[in-house]
């Protein structure tokens, strides 16, 4: 039998087996996920549809892969929902979903703030663990927030536990800069019993 992609994810170390593995994995991504019964997208999607009423906001999905998250998002109603991912491939099958208005690739260092700062949203679906976006790439996202954006996010089992992301997350909740307003455990991919956290922080108004 062959192995699972899913099972080869997690254990990748680092971003260049990361974004190799995502190039293999993608013509056979959705496929593999819905078969686990993947929920993930639909929570973080309902989640920012309840913080952010405005269909109108702007949106990233950071880390999109295929665009699960992006269609889960347009079905809520946002409709400008911009989506970014490191692997071509993965790229290549978002766009010929038609959920974004626009997709590129992620660069090496992640986005800097000034590229976050023109969106009220940001989305991080499945995207954070060790050998995948790092604990202190949470930190710079949430902290590159504009006034009154959100970042809504998810942290699946092993993640959660991590002693690196409980950090980072504790770091944020002590952030005078930031508000957490919705934290909770559910559903990941149920098929595999692993479960996820999805946590939403807004940044402040200055």
């Amino acid at each position: 039998m062959t192995e699972k992609f899913l099972n080869k994810a997690y254990q990748i170390d680092t971003d260049d087996g990361a974004r190799a593995l995502y190039q293999d994995w993608a013509p056979t991504y959705d496929a593999e996920m819905a078969e686990d019964g993947y929920v993930t997208p639909d929570r973080c999607a309902r989640v920012l549809a309840h913080l952010c009423p405005s269909k109108d906001a702007v949106v990233l999905d950071y880390g999109c892969g295929t665009g699960l998250s992006g269609d889960a998002l347009r079905k809520v109603g946002f409709q400008a929902v911009d989506g970014t991912d490191p692997a071509e491939e993965m790229l290549r099958i978002a766009t010929e979903r038609r959920c974004y208005r626009s997709v590129f690739i992620l660069p090496p260092n992640g986005i800097d703030a000034a590229a976050l700062n023109k969106y009220n949203a940001v989305v991080s679906v499945g995207v954070f663990g060790p050998g995948h976006a790092s604990a202190q790439c949470l930190i710079q996202i949430a902290m590159s927030l504009k006034p009154l954006a959100y970042f809504v996010f998810s942290l699946n089992d092993a993640t959660r536990n991590s002693p690196a992301y409980q950090t980072a997350l504790c770091k944020l909740k002590a952030c005078p800069e930031l508000a957490l307003v919705h934290c909770e455990l559910g559903d990941h991919l149920p098929a595999q019993d692993v479960g996820a956290t999805v946590c939403a922080f807004r940044r402040n108004a200055i």
